[in-house]
């Protein structure tokens, strides 16, 4: 008897999930920090982007 998520149609190949569950770079958290707005919420820590984007250079977040 299948189950239920075998009858759910895959839409990530192995090949995309490898890629998705690659570590970041610095330099890609780098990257991206650096694109987003900075008086943007990252989430509930309260912390706005740039506080992160200000505090980069003195140390790994």
């Amino acid at each position: 008897m299948s189950t239920l998520i075998d009858l759910v149609p895959k839409k990530v190949t192995s090949e995309m999930n490898e890629i998705l569950e690659k570590e970041f770079t610095e330099e890609e958290i780098h990257d991206a920090l650096f694109q987003m707005d900075p008086s943007k919420s990252l989430g509930i820590d309260g912390f706005i982007v740039g506080f992160f984007s200000e505090t980069l250079d003195l140390g790994k977040i």
